[in-house]
């Protein structure tokens, strides 16, 4: 979610995690199908909106938090990923 909201491309962000581009946009995907979010743009504004994202910072960190979706799931962030 950082490399995203940091503007990474899925091609960009799976060179730096070393992950397949595959694997990063079934990764977004799920994010975007769990939080309703309808863009890549959407899913981190949200993630910003519930503090899921620190807006205080550049580049963009996770700050631990977690987004609560419907059904009792959660979208979280590994700040290791950041």
């Amino acid at each position: 979610m950082c490399l995203l909201a940091a503007g990474y491309s899925s091609d960009e962000a799976a060179i730096r995690l070393v992950l397949s581009p595959h694997t990063i946009v079934r990764h977004v995907t799920h994010m975007m199908m769990r939080s309703g979010a309808r863009s890549r743009t959407e899913l981190v504004a949200r993630a910003y909106a519930a503090g899921v994202l620190d807006n205080g910072v550049w580049p963009p960190r996770a700050t631990g938090r977690t987004l609560m979706l419907s059904g009792d799931s959660e979208l979280s962030l590994r700040t290791q990923n950041c």
